[in-house]
C-alpha cells in the first residue's frame, strides 16, 4: 500500500489551486487529507 499524505493547497479557489486540486485528482495521488486553503475574502 502507498503510503497516504496530508497535503494542503494554499490558495485553493484561485486557478492555480483548482488546477492542483484537479491534477490530484486524475493522478490519483494518495491523500490521506486534502485541507483547501483561502483568505476570509476569497471565501464566499
Amino acid at each position: 500500500m502507498a503510503k497516504q499524505c496530508n497535503v494542503a493547497v494554499v490558495g485553493a479557489p484561485g486557478a492555480v489551486g483548482q488546477q492542483l486540486v484537479e491534477v490530484l485528482a486524475a493522478r490519483k495521488f494518495p491523500l490521506k487529507e486534502l485541507r483547501r486553503l483561502a483568505a476570509e475574502r476569497a471565501v464566499g
